[in-house]
C-alpha cells in the first residue's frame, strides 16, 4: 500500500470515529486533531460499563434499550452519559453497582415500571432532572444511605407508587422542584424529608408514609403550606409518635 493510499484510509477512519462519536453526542470539532480523540472516549467510560470483548454488540443492545452487561464493581456516576434512553434499560448486574449517582440523570423517561439496585449505598441525583418523567411504580434504593436530590427538578413527576429508602440517613432537595407530586408512596423513612414543593400530595400518601415509618427521633417532614389544616389531626400526633414533626 503506497503512501497516498494509506494516508487517505487514516483521513476517512477519523472521519468515521469522529461520525461515530458524536453520535453519542459528544460534540467532536472537525478541527479536532485525532490525538484528542480519546479525551470524548474516556468520557463515555465504556470499559466499565460494558464486558470489552463484548462491547460492539453490547453498545448495539444498549442504544436499543435492552440488557447492559456491568463489568465490575466500582462507581458508575452518570452511567449512560451522552446517551439519550426512551426507557429504563435492564442492567444485568445490579448488584455490583455500588454508586450510581446521577444514574439516568436529564433522560426523557415518561413512565418508569419497576427499579432496583440492590446494594448501591450512594444514589444521589439519580432521577434527577428527568422533566418528562410522570410516573414510577417501584423505586427500590433500600441499600442507599445517601438519597440526595433523588427527584430533583423533576418538574412531571405525579405519581410514585412506592419508594424503599430504609437505610437513607440523607435525604436534601430529594424532591425539590416535584410541584405536581400527586402520589408518594414512601416506605421506611427514617430521616427528614422535604415535600413543601409538592401543592397536591394526597394525604393518602402521608397515611402510607406514616404506617410504613421507621421509629426516629427529631426528624421533620416538610409540606407544602396548603396542606395546613387539611392533615387530621391524628395523623400529626401519629408521626410525633414515630419521632417526627410535619412543618407546613
Amino acid at each position: 500500500m503506497n503512501k497516498a493510499t494509506e494516508l487517505k484510509r487514516i483521513i476517512k477512519a477519523k472521519e468515521d470515529i469522529k461520525n461515530a462519536l458524536n453520535k453519542l453526542n459528544t460534540n467532536v470539532l472537525d478541527d479536532d486533531k485525532i490525538d484528542v480523540y480519546h479525551k470524548y472516549i474516556d468520557r463515555l467510560n465504556m470499559n466499565s460499563i460494558f464486558n470489552v470483548e463484548e462491547c460492539d454488540k453490547k453498545f448495539i443492545d444498549y442504544c436499543s434499550q435492552s440488557i447492559i452487561n456491568i463489568k465490575k464493581k466500582g462507581r458508575y456516576d452518570v452511567f449512560f452519559r451522552g446517551i439519550r434512553l426512551n426507557e429504563v434499560p435492564e442492567i444485568r448486574g445490579r448488584d455490583s453497582i455500588e454508586s450510581c449517582v446521577s444514574l439516568f440523570g436529564g433522560q426523557p423517561f415518561v413512565n418508569v415500571g419497576d427499579f432496583e439496585v440492590e446494594n448501591a449505598k450512594n444514589v444521589q441525583d439519580i432521577f434527577c432532572m428527568c422533566r418528562n418523567l410522570k410516573s414510577i411504580n417501584k423505586l427500590d434504593v433500600s441499600a442507599a444511605t445517601n438519597t440526595r436530590g433523588l427527584f430533583y427538578k423533576c418538574q412531571n413527576l405525579e405519581v410514585l407508587n412506592e419508594l424503599d429508602v430504609y437505610s437513607s440517613t440523607y435525604s436534601p432537595y430529594a424532591f425539590s422542584s416535584c410541584y405536581k407530586l400527586r402520589v408518594a408512596n414512601i416506605k421506611n423513612l427514617k430521616t427528614s424529608i422535604d415535600l413543601s414543593d409538592s401543592v397536591n400530595l394526597g394525604i393518602e400518601s402521608l397515611q402510607y408514609m406514616l404506617d410504613n415509618a421507621q421509629q426516629v427521633q427529631g426528624e421533620t417532614i416538610s409540606l407544602h403550606s396548603n396542606l395546613a389544616g387539611k392533615v387530621p389531626r391524628e395523623m400529626i400526633q401519629g408521626f410525633r409518635a414515630k419521632g417526627f414533626n410535619l412543618t407546613f
